[in-house]
């Protein structure tokens, strides 16, 4: 992948160079320098989805800490973008260009809408920036958004517009195309309905030119609600549910995978303090048969004021907002079975799903994080040039000229380097147009750098092994790969 970063590197500077004594060029030697500088930053994810999809409960489940205001009505009101600081701050940026810099204990003031009234600045913030320490960021900048068809049309529009999406036709490219996005997390509850469908296809139409599952995961979240209707593990009938999504043509042409997630517990799991101990510890030592019966309902268990039950309705309220009634119920199990509290918070975090989700998130966007990013640059530079010529219908020779090698160059860079023919090869598999057996389509996964890019990876090699036995697997594999493209049973 280097020897593809060098030869895009080098590629932007030439354009750069290349275009800055022509006028009708300046938008295109401004974004080959910010698309440079992109070239070297973290891959950017954005979490979408519609209104009340758990995409601010997610964030904070990847955070490992409740960073995003959350609430049982709509609350995210500006785009929040994270990036690694080695200390916390926040950026606001206003729509005039004005920079505000402040603390993240003011994200809230500056973020939902019920602070209207004591901020008058809000509607005039375009998004903030959120600098934390996290290893995840590090890797990739997250980016939390508005909910899409939001009931607040300027919500639904910050999301359009930051993202680049027209706001009147999802279908068309702003001038911005994607500019804040490499990839996304689709965030939705329960099931995938026409309206999320509809929203996936834009992205995949327009958003990224080229969206597909190699930069585009689905997150089934506030699956602990499938305990309540008789699933002891909730995240086992979410991945029923989440495999049955992904069996949809429709879908799996868009999305890599769907991963069930318990956002909640994720969320507040491992910030448990003293005083939810203390609770949850009382509740352990309940009658098994009582406890169960007051957990099962929502207004018994946070309202009922009974001397049989050892902890008050305020605090049997406040575990409940923190975990809900599933991360309840595994708590004081957890307790019961003789897991200190310590491991009762580990235990909250494995059954929320979010370790999942997030090796997840790590294994398929960062391993192809360059690719992701190159894919987008050469689309975007293609698409500038288009306009360029469209809008300036360009007679000069030399400007003509400038224009073909630039898009000569970007359509030799896709047919020259191998790791493009691999990602047709995965969209012809995604698309249903190849035909695959289970074992086949995880050795296509893994040759196609899903488990990693180096060789090792690449060919499903573990343990030391000689430069010449590794040539020969690698020329066995190219020689079965080979003639299976050949072969027209290879083709749906």
């Amino acid at each position: 992948m280097s020897s593809l970063y060098i030869r895009a590197s080098r590629f932007l500077e030439e354009i750069e160079h290349m275009v800055s004594s022509y006028n009708e060029f300046k938008p295109l030697q401004q974004e080959s320098i910010e698309l440079k500088e992109r070239l070297n930053k973290p891959l950017r994810v954005a979490v979408v989805g519609l209104i009340k999809a758990g995409k601010s409960t997610l964030m904070n489940a990847l955070m490992g800490e409740k960073l995003l205001f959350t609430g049982k009505t709509e609350t995210t009101y500006k785009v929040t973008w994270f990036k690694y600081g080695e200390r916390s701050k926040l950026i606001v940026y206003l729509y005039d260009g004005t920079k505000i810099d402040t603390k993240i204990d003011d994200l809230e003031f500056w973020t939902v809408r019920s602070k209207k009234s004591e901020n008058p600045k809000l509607d005039e913030v375009k998004y903030i920036e959120f600098y934390y320490p996290s290893k995840l960021l590090k890797e990739m900048e997250l980016i939390d958004t508005p909910g899409l068809a939001s009931t607040h049309q300027i919500d639904a529009q910050n999301t359009m517009e930051f993202l680049g999406l027209d706001v009147d036709e999802a279908n068309e490219v702003t001038a911005e195309e994607a500019s804040k996005a490499d990839a996304i997390i689709y965030a939705f509850t329960k099931g995938m309905h026409e309206k999320d469908e509809n929203i996936l296809k834009a992205f995949q139409g327009s958003l990224f030119s080229n969206a597909s599952p190699i930069n585009a995961i689905g997150a089934l979240t506030k699956v602990d609600i499938y305990w309540s209707g008789g699933y002891e593990n909730p995240l086992e009938a979410g991945k029923k549910v989440a495999s049955n999504l992904i069996s949809r043509m429709s879908v799996k042409k868009i999305l890599y995978t769907i991963m069930p997630i318990a956002g909640i517990i994720g969320e507040n799991g491992t910030g448990l303090g003293t005083r939810e101990e203390q609770i949850i510890t009382k509740l352990s030592k309940m009658d098994s048969q009582k406890f169960e019966k007051l957990i099962k309902n929502a207004t018994r268990f946070t309202k009922k004021e009974r001397e049989d039950i050892p902890v008050t309705p305020d605090d049997r309220r406040h575990v409940w907002d923190l975990l809900d009634q599933y991360g309840v119920h595994i708590a004081v199990k957890a307790l019961r079975e003789g897991k200190s509290f310590e491991e009762v918070r580990e235990y909250l975090i494995e059954r929320s799903g979010v370790l999942h989700i997030t090796n997840m998130i790590m294994q398929h966007f960062g391993s192809r994080a360059c690719l992701i990013k190159i894919q987008y640059i050469l689309s975007r530079i293609k698409k500038i040039c288009h306009e360029i010529s469209n809008d300036y219908k360009l007679k000069n020779s030399t400007s003509l000229s400038i224009l073909e090698s630039i898009l000569g160059e970007c359509e030799k860079i896709e047919t020259e380097e191998h790791v493009f023919s691999e990602l047709k090869i995965l969209q012809y598999y995604y698309n249903g147009e190849i035909s695959l057996d289970e074992d086949e389509v995880e050795e296509l996964l893994q040759i196609t750098g899903e488990y990693g890019m180096n060789c090792e990876a690449r060919l499903g090699i573990t343990g030391t092994k000689k430069i010449i036995e590794i040539a020969q697997i690698a020329k066995e594999k190219a020689l079965k790969w080979n003639a299976k493209a050949n072969s027209s049973w290879f083709y749906a």
